[in-house]
């Protein structure tokens, strides 16, 4: 059971976020009322810290979650001092459950159907164009959609709250649902499979990425992108994920080291 004390620690961590989240209704606040959103950053966007989650968000985004993966899959290799073939094993396996991971999210996403928060604040919100989510949703070109989005974004209405354009064109380029998490699976699923693999040999590099997942969760409830369920949903899938994983991995990989 020791041995396994790490992983056990980093699910709780990994729970951490969205448990607050639920508790102190993090979805920063009231985002579907006329007066909520960012009042304690003044109605203004371009705070820094805000930039500062996005960045952690983009770390995670394509296409920079592959090169991401990449290198967090190649310094696991390396400080379990594995072999070049063993390496090369360890990066299929990890694509693959990464992809299969972003497989389940998005069906399950396409099940439930639940809009991003943003998008139901700029529906309440907008004037002189308005946002029908179902006529949204309905779109089946991306051009179109982003379009619509775009032209709902440019009012003026919207000018007091000065959203940036690198947050504009995070949520015109999102076209997926929110629930569950696709950021949270990818950024947890790592902080689990490195405690897993690791176990008490390198610490400091899985309280790195237990707080890299932290923040990517915390960006994506800042950043008006999902609600404590979806991150919920986003770890459960990683620690079904991971686990799978790390079977595969210590069978095929680790035991023959």
């Amino acid at each position: 059971m020791h041995q396994y004390k790490l992983y056990l620690y980093t699910i709780l961590f990994m729970f951490t976020i969205p448990l607050l989240g639920w508790y102190f209704n993090w979805e920063l606040l009231e985002l579907t009322q006329n007066n909520g959103w960012y009042t304690h950053l003044d109605g203004r966007f371009e705070h820094f810290s805000v930039f500062v989650l996005f960045l952690f968000t983009e770390s995670v985004s394509f296409p920079y979650g592959i090169i991401t993966a990449f290198f967090l899959t190649i310094i696991i290799a390396r400080l379990l001092k594995l072999t070049l073939f063993q390496t090369c094993l360890l990066l299929v396996v990890t694509a693959s459950a990464i992809i299969f991971g972003l497989g389940i999210k998005s069906l399950i996403k396409h099940i439930t159907s639940e809009p991003r928060p943003y998008m139901l604040w700029l529906a309440n919100l907008s004037t002189s164009v308005k946002l029908d989510l179902a006529q949204y949703y309905a779109l089946t070109d991306k051009a179109a959609q982003q379009a619509l989005l775009k032209s709902i974004i440019e009012q003026p209405f919207f000018e007091p709250w000065h959203i940036p354009s690198w947050l504009a064109d995070h949520w015109i380029r999102d076209r997926e649902y929110s629930f569950p998490s696709g950021h949270t699976f990818f950024a947890s699923f790592f902080a689990l499979l490195t405690a897993g693999l690791l176990k008490n040999k390198s610490n400091w590099l899985v309280g790195l990425l237990i707080f890299w997942a932290m923040v990517v969760m915390l960006s994506r409830l800042l950043l008006g992108m999902h609600r404590p369920i979806d991150l919920i949903g986003g770890v459960i899938i990683a620690l079904i994920v991971s686990l799978a994983a790390l079977w595969l991995m210590h069978k095929f990989i680790i035991a023959r080291s």
